[in-house]
């Protein structure tokens, strides 16, 4: 019997104060409520096609949990669980809610009824360890076993990485965006859309620039969606610092071997 499931263990920065001004706020204005319908956004989302998978999504504490199991070898499910991670990214840049995780794979087991819920997984256990030691900027990494996986001549992923010096993959954000205008986000251009994210990240920089701890994250991310975007000519003025300023990162899209 294959117990093989693909899992995303998701963090939601800041959570805290997340959950303080849920109790302070109207809940149907909280960014608490906002993450509950992006969720369900991307859920439903045709060309996410999660719904239509043997998935599972939890939802707790400052945490979500995403398992999916692996019933082919194509890769369709992860890329549909790619898909999804980045849609739900993007579109909390965009409410001003930063993330970071992580997605594995390996047995699990999961039962429900009517009263309670058992959940037993190494594939969560691999993915909240690699989501507390190597994820550290907002991103979603991809564990090297699921990578060799992709780059694999035999396996057809059409999802895109990036990986940094230190050789971690993580999801693409920036697909994320663009399929977010696209759906959902067309009275706004995606140059609107950018700039929004960008002002968001500039006001946490600026509320944490004593913080070299924080800070970093922050401006990690500005070089990120500065480098993937820079064949966006109209992006320069928005990044324009980034671009001619800041320390470059070498930055990669993974490629098939």
């Amino acid at each position: 019997m294959n117990n093989n499931h693909y899992v995303a263990f998701i963090d939601i920065l800041g959570y805290s104060n997340l959950v303080e001004n849920y109790f302070k706020e109207s809940k149907k204005e909280s960014l608490l409520k906002k993450i509950e319908i992006i969720i369900d956004e991307a859920y439903k989302l045709d060309n996410l096609m999660l719904k239509k998978l043997n998935s599972d999504i939890l939802f707790v504490s400052d945490s979500l949990i995403i398992t999916i199991k692996e019933d082919r070898k194509d890769l369709h499910e992860l890329d549909m669980l790619f898909a999804f991670l980045s849609y739900f990214q993007a579109k909390c840049l965009y409410e001003g809610i930063y993330v970071r995780g992580a997605v594995s794979k390996g047995d699990h087991y999961s039962k429900k009824n009517a009263n309670y819920q058992i959940l037993i997984s190494k594939a969560l256990i691999k993915s909240v360890a690699i989501e507390k030691n190597q994820a550290i900027y907002p991103r979603i990494i991809v564990d090297n076993i699921l990578i060799r996986e992709i780059t694999n001549k035999k396996n057809k992923s059409n999802f895109v990485f990036i990986n940094t010096e230190n050789t971690d993959h993580f999801i693409d954000v920036f697909l994320g965006i663009v399929t977010w205008h696209h759906y959902y986000g067309k009275r706004e251009s995606l140059v609107e859309i950018l700039t929004k994210i960008t002002n968001d990240i500039l006001l946490k920089i600026e509320e944490n620039i004593t913080n070299n701890k924080v800070l970093e994250k922050y401006k990690w991310l500005l070089d990120y969606l500065a480098w993937r975007t820079k064949d966006l000519k109209e992006t320069d003025d928005i990044f324009f610092y980034e671009r001619n300023h800041s320390t470059q990162r070498n930055f990669q899209l993974l490629t098939k071997k």
